[in-house]
C-alpha cells in the first residue's frame, strides 16, 4: 500500500501543479458526492492525500498552507494511520495534532500540539460567544461575561454549562413548540398552556394538569437520565487534564516558525465533540497570530470540513470572509438542503472548483443561469467521470479559464517510480 500512496500522491501533485499555475482566488471548493477514494494494485487516492497534495503545491509557490485534517472519514481504520505517518515523514511533513485525544492513536497524540491562547479568549469573549452558540445543541444566548478565564477549571465549567442540556423552559421551547419534532396535540396544547396563561381558557384544570403530569413523568423518567449523562461527558471533555492538551496561556511562538518554514499538516479528531468550539478558534487564532508574526506572509486553510461542522453559522461566515484564503474539502452526500449550505457550497464553486461528483441540488444551485448547451456538456463530463477506467477523474472549473475534464492517471507500468 506504501507504493500504490507513493504513485498516487506524485501523480496528484504533478496534475496541480498545472491546475494551480496561478493563485488569484479566494475561495476553492473541491468537491465530492462520496468520500474520494481511488485504489487499484497500482494506484491510490484520497481525500487526505489530496489535501496533502494540494497544501505541498501551493507551499512550492510561497502560499503557507495549513492543511487541517479531520478524522470523521469512513476510510480511516487504526491502520490508516500508521500509513499516514509514514507518508507524513517521508513526504517532508512537519506533523502536528490537535485535540483532547478522544479517538487518535497514541501515535499521532505524541505529534507536537497545536494549542490555543488562553489570553486569546479573554480577549474575544463576544467571539468566543458567538462561537459556542453556534454550535450549541440547544438554541441559547451566550453572555460574554459568563466566560471565565481565571482558571482551567472554571473554563471548563463554563463550556459545560453553556454547552450542557436544557433547563425546564428550553426544553418546552425546543422540544415542544419546535415544528422540527412530530407532536400530539394534547402535548402542543400541555405545552403551550403551561407557557401561557391564556390558553388556559377552555380547557379544565384536571385535563390540563393530567396532560402534563404524563409529559412530565416521561421527562422524568427518560430525560434526566440522559441529560445527567450529557451533563457527565461534558465534564470529562472540558476537564482540566483534557483542556491541558488544548489550551496554553499563549499561542506558542515556535509552532508559528514550523508552520511558517514546513510543509506541514494538523491532525485532529476535534469534530463530531464539543471540541468543534475550538477548531473555530483555531482558525480564528492562527490567522491573527501568524499576520501578527509576518504580515507579509500569504496564508491559505485548507479545511476538510464535516457537516456537523458546516452547522456553525459563524465558521461558515468566517471561512467565506474575503479576507482569508480557504481550500475547503466538501462532501455533499447527505448534506441538508439548506439556502445557507447551498450558498455556501456555490460560493466555492464560483471562483475555483475541483469536482469529483456532486448532489444533483447543489450542482444545479451552482450553475443556475449557465446555458443549456454548457450544462449539457457539464453533463457529459459526469457521465465520463462514472466510465473512466484505470484514472481518478474529475471536472476543474476556473473562472477564468471555464469547464474541464482532467484525470489523474495510473502509470502505465508498475515501475513507474
Amino acid at each position: 500500500m506504501y507504493r500504490q500512496i507513493g504513485i498516487g500522491f506524485k501523480k496528484t501533485l504533478k496534475i496541480f501543479d498545472k491546475i494551480f499555475d496561478e493563485i488569484s482566488w479566494k475561495k476553492c471548493g473541491i468537491i465530492a458526492y462520496k468520500d474520494v477514494i481511488y485504489e487499484s494494485s497500482k494506484m491510490y487516492i484520497d481525500s487526505i492525500f489530496l489535501q496533502l497534495a494540494l497544501a505541498k503545491v501551493l507551499r512550492r509557490k510561497g502560499i503557507i498552507a495549513i492543511p487541517i485534517i479531520n478524522d470523521d472519514h469512513e476510510f480511516i481504520q487504526r491502520e490508516y494511520y500508521n500509513m499516514l505517518i509514514n507518508f507524513l515523514i517521508k513526504n517532508d511533513f512537519f506533523p502536528f495534532y490537535f485535540g483532547g485525544e478522544t479517538r487518535i492513536p497514541e501515535t499521532i497524540a505524541s505529534f507536537p500540539h497545536v494549542t490555543l491562547s488562553i489570553s486569546w479568549i479573554e480577549k474575544n469573549r463576544e467571539k468566543v460567544a458567538k462561537i459556542v452558540e453556534s454550535l450549541c445543541l440547544v438554541q441559547r444566548t451566550i453572555d460574554p461575561e459568563d466566560i471565565d478565564t481565571e482558571s482551567l477549571e472554571s473554563l471548563g465549567e463554563f463550556f459545560v454549562k453553556a454547552l450542557g442540556p436544557p433547563s425546564l423552559s428550553e426544553q418546552l421551547k425546543e422540544e415542544f413548540i419546535s415544528d422540527k419534532l412530530r407532536l400530539t396535540l394534547d402535548a402542543i396544547g400541555a405545552a403551550s398552556a403551561f407557557l401561557n396563561p391564556y390558553a388556559l381558557i377552555g380547557t379544565t384544570v384536571k385535563t390540563l394538569w393530567r396532560t402534563i403530569g404524563v409529559i412530565l413523568k416521561r421527562r422524568s423518567a427518560e430525560l434526566k437520565a440522559k441529560f445527567e449523562e450529557w451533563t457527565k461527558n461534558l465534564q470529562n471533555f472540558f476537564s482540566k487534564k483534557k483542556l491541558q492538551k488544548i489550551l496554553s496561556d499563549e499561542f506558542p511562538e515556535e509552532v508559528l516558525e514550523k508552520i511558517i518554514s514546513n510543509n506541514i499538516a494538523i491532525i485532529s479528531d476535534a469534530v463530531r465533540t464539543p471540541y468543534e468550539v475550538f477548531l473555530v478558534m483555531l482558525v480564528e487564532q492562527l490567522t491573527e497570530a501568524l499576520r501578527e508574526y509576518s504580515e507579509e506572509a500569504p496564508i491559505l486553510f485548507i479545511t476538510d470540513l464535516s457537516h456537523s461542522l458546516l452547522r456553525s453559522e459563524y465558521f461558515r461566515k468566517l471561512l467565506l470572509g474575503e479576507n482569508l484564503n480557504v481550500v475547503s474539502y466538501i462532501q455533499t452526500d447527505g448534506l441538508a438542503l439548506k439556502e445557507e449550505y447551498m450558498s455556501f457550497v456555490e460560493r466555492f464553486m464560483k471562483e475555483k472548483a475541483i469536482i469529483f461528483n456532486i448532489a444533483a441540488e447543489y450542482f444545479e444551485k451552482a450553475i443556475k443561469g449557465l446555458p443549456y448547451s454548457m450544462k449539457a456538456m457539464l453533463l457529459q463530463f459526469f457521465a465520463k467521470i462514472e466510465t473512466t477506467k484505470k484514472a481518478l477523474a474529475f471536472v476543474h472549473y476556473d473562472a477564468k479559464k471555464g469547464w474541464n475534464f482532467e484525470k489523474i492517471r495510473e502509470p502505465l507500468l508498475w515501475y513507474w517510480l
